[in-house]
């Protein structure tokens, strides 16, 4: 596990379709950046070992093979650089059912390379056998930019739904490849900074408490 160095998250508005949405922005850079790096490389990680046309992630280029693997993490890594959270970076035999786990609640962070205006979420794959939601919560950000010569990367976090709002989301075919999502347009999500309120509220909570 890996705690990256929680900061107070700095609030940029975007604009998604006709909403204004209050995204968090953080900078991952330096030892953090390049753990992302590190980590996403090399059969190390369980995710490069999957074979075939899905292996690794379908936004794999020639020149940058572990980019869906490197966005997941920057994502997980941002969000818990705001939420105080840990990074599991252990190598797992089929992966982990979920990212992390906040205030007993299990998240999801759904992290796109680039801003789609939608999250998307795998909901049936290729053989058309339906992959169930298995978080409590699901969270959305994208890249913004990422300089990988410099080694840093600057992560949107958009908001969240719950698994129940997720199953009500539009389902279509996938972008690229021949399986199918849940697609959860930006504007319709609850704010991030919504979460991070009622997470640092209860936080206090159990500190008072422990304090009797």
């Amino acid at each position: 596990m890996y705690q990256p160095t929680i900061v107070s998250p700095s609030l940029i508005s975007f604009a998604f379709k006709s909403s204004l949405i209050n995204c968090f922005c953080i900078k991952l850079e330096g030892k953090e950046y390049q753990l992302c790096e590190e980590t996403s490389q090399g059969e190390k990680y369980w995710a490069n070992s999957k074979k075939g046309t899905y292996g690794r992630g379908l936004g794999k280029t020639d020149d940058d093979p572990y980019k869906p693997v490197r966005t997941g993490l920057l994502g997980e890594f941002a969000f818990s650089k705001v939420f105080g959270t840990k990074v599991d970076l252990e190598y797992k035999k089929g992966g982990d059912h979920h990212d992390t786990l906040l205030g007993g609640l299990t998240i999801d962070l759904k992290t796109a390379m680039k801003n789609y205006g939608a999250g998307l979420i795998y909901q049936q794959n290729q053989w058309k056998k339906i992959i169930p939601l298995k978080s409590d919560l699901y969270v959305f950000a994208f890249i913004h930019h990422e300089n990988r010569e410099d080694g840093w990367a600057n992560v949107r976090i958009v908001g969240y739904l719950t698994q129940e709002e997720v199953k009500k989301c539009p389902i279509k075919p996938a972008r690229k490849g021949f399986h199918f999502n849940y697609e959860v347009e930006y504007d319709k999500v609850r704010p991030i900074g919504e979460l991070y309120d009622n997470y640092i509220e209860k936080r206090k909570e159990e500190q008072e408490q422990n304090n009797f």
